[in-house]
């Protein structure tokens, strides 16, 4: 899902560095050597997972936010209670607004080949990890 939005947040975005194909955009973001916002993923989220205050940091994949309970778990995070009411709202916005995405999608722009290379980068990167992302 990420790819895919960069895929298209950096195809339409006059500023940035155009994505190249799908394929190009892949290898930027694998070897994290690229013009791309924000440089390696893999440095990004493992330097989040090695953060020392574990206890006031919210990890949330999109997989996770585009479900009804991860407003429940927001919530209960920042020490707020919402009645169901609220939180069925809160989801309905955060689904029409900014999350129209669908999870998965990156099967759509991949091919058999890219997410063969991916997956193997991914287990060489992400080894050490103990967390539990929502698509493993």
């Amino acid at each position: 899902s990420n790819q895919r939005f960069s895929f298209h947040y950096y195809g339409t975005a006059s500023f940035l560095v155009k994505p190249g194909t799908a394929d190009e955009l892949l290898e930027k973001f694998l070897n994290g050597r690229s013009k791309l916002m924000f440089g390696s993923w893999f440095d990004h989220v493992n330097g989040w997972l090695d953060a020392k205050y574990q206890d006031n940091i919210f990890y949330i994949a999109y997989e996770e936010m585009i479900q009804v309970r991860s407003v429940s778990r927001i919530a209960e995070f920042l020490g707020k209670s919402l009645s169901p009411e609220v939180i069925d709202k809160i989801a309905n916005l955060l689904t029409t607004l900014c999350l129209s995405g669908i999870a998965g999608d990156w099967k759509n722009l991949f091919t058999e080949a890219l997410t063969e290379r991916f997956d193997a980068i991914y287990q060489e990167q992400m080894k050490g990890v103990k967390f539990k992302f929502a698509w493993n």
